[in-house]
């Protein structure tokens, strides 16, 4: 500890020739009283080795060795809250280390956009640029743990022109308990981890010395943990496993697409085990194991104050002793593996079931998810956009996965009026881009920027229309028309492609294709840009709409109804592509 802290201390007082009261003064330091100050410091000494040992390098069996010591256990505090803590908030406590990462990884919830993880997604864009990682709850990883980097390191990716490469785990022919028993994994930690008990020495000498509730409270922390070690332990035995079933991770790595970026190469790995560490069991022992460590601190603090001089010095010499062990323990085991590898087998996509294919598509759209949370637009602006294989399956089959490249119905006499458009979904840039990225398609994320696939209710059919659909902050552009240079003449203006939202009163603009060369013109809702349900449309002819996008009242970078209907090509492109990769 940097700062230096002042104790008070009890110490008798000669009231008479046959009694002794106390009273609480401030003592001169002497080496008697003085082992108590030191005592206290100590136990918030740091110490890396039982950190490293507490994030189970050593597997269970290391966490009552860490416990041994009361030197290191404010390190024991950090670990404990760091392995309970989810990303984002280990990024925010600023008990992000190292260690940590290549034990649990750097994932953020796609399904929870925290402010800490939206901070911590735009601060390490670049360490993403060639990893993303999706499990059952949607993930996006910015650190791979080193068990599974291990795996991932050793798959070769395909270009982003040719078809991805595909690996499966091959499920072990030994479930967990026997694959381990036969290498006598387990009863050597268990034997390692029940060495700990010596510690008992040390208790049972403090309770001879002092009392039983000194004997107690410093071994507190270290009773705590070889308990938990031994649940551990006996539930890694009955750990899901056997010949026919795979893993529950799935991983898509590569340079991933953004809309500012071309995705290059990929491959993606499915079944996947995780490792024991992110499983509900230890961050259940990290949460109680801080508590019971900070009880334990504040107790032996306690303890220390009331106890005598001489069971101080007993006391801090076995935890001299047990740092000395820890560290021997440290040195002499190896990091253990508790879920191992299994062999990696390559696939292709046309021999895959209709489960493993599921699985693909739940990478693709979750880094769909992805892509808005790092979008120019913000993800704000795609809250209302279809991330749902669910609803992307069921929707396909309510269309009977076919697209209806135009409006089915003849608006001609419907020019320059308003109609009533049944919105259903929207599925947008994102998906469109991540899909075709994965099937092997030369378009960019620039070229997906305005594409998007409208499903709407006509009737009791409903038609998936490819369309296109633009971001305008045109209030902007009007708040400042009083500024305009007169000399200049009328400016127009016409935002880039990537550039940030400004202004006010943004809309999604959506043009959807009819017979004759119609448009349907809908916008979506000032301030929630919903654009789901009945939404109410304009019916606009070519010639209108060409001429309002020459205007540049729109401040979009789209220029004409030539430019329109390239990117509506692109759209049509795109959606093909997304129909045929649905298993």
């Amino acid at each position: 500890m940097k700062s230096l802290h002042t104790f008070r201390t009890l110490v008798p007082v000669q009231g008479d020739s046959t009694s002794n009261t106390t009273s609480t003064v401030l003592s001169p330091f002497t080496p008697g009283n003085g082992m108590v100050e030191i005592a206290t410091l100590t136990t918030l000494v740091g110490s890396s080795t039982a950190g490293i040992l507490m994030f189970g390098t050593r597997g269970s069996a290391g966490l009552p060795w860490a416990a041994m010591s009361a030197f290191g256990a404010l390190s024991i505090v950090r670990t404990c809250i760091s392995g309970a803590s989810p990303a984002w908030l280990r990024e925010t406590l600023g008990i992000r280390d190292g260690m940590g990462d290549s034990i649990l990884g750097l994932a953020l919830n796609l399904e929870k956009d925290t402010r800490g993880a939206s901070k911590l997604r735009r601060g390490s864009l670049e360490a993403s640029q060639d990893k993303i990682e999706v499990v059952s709850t949607h993930e996006d990883v910015y650190q791979f743990s080193r068990t599974i980097l291990n795996i991932l390191d050793t798959l070769p990716t395909s270009s982003a022109s040719s078809p991805p490469r595909i690996y499966t785990c091959v499920p072990s022919k030994f479930t967990p308990f026997q694959y381990q028993s036969v290498l006598f994994i387990q009863p050597y930690k268990l034997l390692l981890g029940t060495l700990s008990s010596v510690k008992l020495v040390e208790l049972y000498v403090i309770w001879r010395l002092d009392s039983l509730i000194s004997a107690l409270v410093f071994g507190l922390p270290w009773a705590y943990f070889f308990l938990a070690s031994l649940v551990l332990h006996v539930t890694s035995l009955f750990q899901k496993g056997g010949e026919t079933s795979l893993g529950p991770m799935d991983y898509l790595v590569g340079r991933i697409p953004l809309a500012q970026r071309e995705g290059r190469e990929r491959a993606i790995l499915l079944g996947a085990h995780e490792t024991s560490q992110t499983s509900v069991m230890w961050r259940t022992v990290w949460a109680l194991g801080a508590m019971v460590e900070v009880v334990s601190i504040v107790l032996s603090y306690t303890q220390l104050n009331q106890i005598g001089n001489y069971t101080v010095y007993v006391w801090a010499m076995f935890q001299l002793l047990w740092l000395g062990t820890r560290i021997i323990f440290h040195h002499f085991t190896c990091n253990w593996n508790e879920c191992p590898n299994r062999p990696i087998m390559q696939r292709r996509w046309e021999d895959l079931d209709a489960p493993l294919k599921l699985r693909i598509l739940e990478l693709v759209v979750s880094l769909a998810k992805y892509q808005s949370y790092v979008h120019p637009r913000g993800d704000y602006s795609y809250r209302w956009d279809l991330f749902s294989s669910q609803q992307l399956r069921s929707l396909c089959g309510l269309s009977h996965r076919q697209l209806t490249t135009e409006h089915p119905l003849n608006l001609t006499e419907m020019l320059g009026k308003k109609i009533i458009v049944d919105v259903i979904a929207v599925i947008g840039d994102t998906l469109l881009s991540s899909t075709s990225w994965i099937k092997g398609s030369t378009y960019t994320g620039m070229d997906f920027y305005d594409c998007c696939l409208v499903s709407i209710r006509i009737g009791t059919e409903t038609h998936s229309i490819p369309s296109v659909r633009v971001l305008s902050g045109k209030a902007a552009s009007a708040a400042l028309s009083h500024l305009k240079d007169t000399e200049i003449g009328e400016q127009v203006n016409f935002t880039p492609k990537g550039a940030s939202n400004y202004g006010w009163g943004i809309n999604w603009y959506f043009w959807i294709p009819c017979q004759d060369g119609c448009w349907i013109e809908m916008i979506s809702e000032n301030e929630s840009m919903k654009f789901l349900g009945l939404r109410e449309g304009m019916v606009l002819h070519e010639r209108s709409l060409d001429a309002k996008l020459r205007s540049g009242e729109l401040s979009i970078s789209l220029r004409g109804v030539n430019e329109v209907k390239e990117t509506l090509e692109i759209s049509q492109n795109a959606s093909k592509i997304l129909l045929d990769f649905l298993p």
